[in-house]
């Protein structure tokens, strides 16, 4: 009975026994075996025998380039559409509020690694609404960030005027605004750059609230672009300063291109991508490859073992076409998923693949 609905058998390799329908007609048998080319088996099972980083690494050079940018094209906004989904159910509980989300994931991003728990619950805290209240009030929106991270506390050593005005400040907000009386206790210094401080950190986080207080915008056309054209730096305390109460060599502390490409290809594309996607705009894959082909590609392990096949990533859309393709078809041996890897399969030559 279960054949009752084929109307075509297709098999790779016959019985020679017919199948047959309840009411005894005979269903169409398609016999494959015949019509696949003895190349295309030797070739996938090279494939899949291959022992390197890219299971296609000897036959690379022979893929048409069109065939690679456009697959990396569509692997780069795969990677970012997968982001994509850990913001739907935080978006979901803030009602679709999303300068906030916004906040909370630039918050994050803005942490790193060490300090991304810490930074999120601030911005959970003290909402981005807040703070533009107090835009081009550097002094109370550093009072309200620091305040509740607990970096006010570092009051031992000699008076700092600085210091001192924000303690006062963030006492008064506090107080105005109903704010949790207790403070962050891990937010961490331990082991990073001092660049990295958590004090530079949150500085720079007011400063891109400061510029944008409608984070959306950056979800705009040209928002990529304006973010990585933009100079968002600490107060100018901090320009002297790392820590509290501590003088150092003047240096301004601006966000250097790395960290705001990171900030974007983490965080600005993906949420980028969930937008448009959502509002049904039709130009999501469009906006996304515009905004990652202005990007410098990345440069680590993955685009390494490309480069050693002389594919150098032109712009960040191709350095995450890469990653994906490593890590998702490469690493997994997914050849006949890839358009690289199909490509491959029906290449015709002489020579035998190297088998790496």
């Amino acid at each position: 009975s279960g054949y009752n609905g084929v109307v075509l058998h297709v098999v790779f390799r016959t019985k020679k026994k017919p199948v047959f329908r309840e009411d005894e007609t005979r269903i169409p048998e398609l016999v494959l075996e015949n019509h696949i080319p003895q190349h295309v088996f030797r070739n996938y099972d090279q494939l899949i025998r291959a022992e390197g980083s890219l299971p296609c690494a000897s036959r690379w050079e022979k893929v048409p380039a069109i065939v690679k940018h456009t697959w990396l094209t569509r692997l780069a906004i795969e990677r970012l559409e997968q982001k994509s989904h850990a913001f739907s159910e935080r978006l979901k509980a803030l009602k679709g509020d999303w300068n906030q989300l916004l906040w909370e994931a630039i918050g994050a991003g803005m942490g790193g690694p060490v300090n991304k728990e810490a930074f999120t619950l601030i911005c959970k805290k003290i909402p981005v609404k807040l703070l533009a209240q107090y835009r081009n009030d550097h002094v109370k929106q550093e009072a309200l960030l620091f305040g509740l991270a607990g970096l006010l506390g570092e009051n031992d050593l000699e008076p700092d005027f600085y210091h001192q005005k924000l303690v006062q400040e963030w006492e008064h907000l506090q107080r105005k605004h109903d704010l949790p009386i207790f403070v962050i206790e891990s937010v961490r210094f331990h082991r990073m750059r001092p660049a990295a401080f958590p004090t530079i950190r949150l500085s720079q986080l007011a400063s891109i609230a400061n510029i944008w207080p409608q984070l959306t915008a950056l979800l705009g056309d040209q928002g990529v672009n304006t973010f990585m054209d933009s100079t968002m730096a600490a107060s100018t305390y901090w320009d002297t300063h790392y820590r509290f109460q501590k003088p150092r060599a003047y240096q301004v502390k601006k966000m250097g291109k790395l960290q705001k490409a990171s900030i974007v290809i983490n965080i600005i594309a993906p949420l980028g991508t969930l937008f448009h996607r959502l509002n049904q705009r039709g130009e999501s894959d469009h906006w996304l490859e515009d905004s990652l082909s202005a990007l410098p590609a990345e440069h680590n392990k993955v685009t390494r073992v490309f480069e050693s096949l002389e594919t150098k990533p032109r712009n960040t859309l191709e350095s995450q076409g890469m990653i994906r393709l490593y890590h998702a078809y490469c690493s997994e041996k997914r050849c006949l998923d890839c358009a690289i890897g199909t490509s491959v399969l029906g290449t015709r030559h002489d020579r035998k693949m190297v088998v790496t």
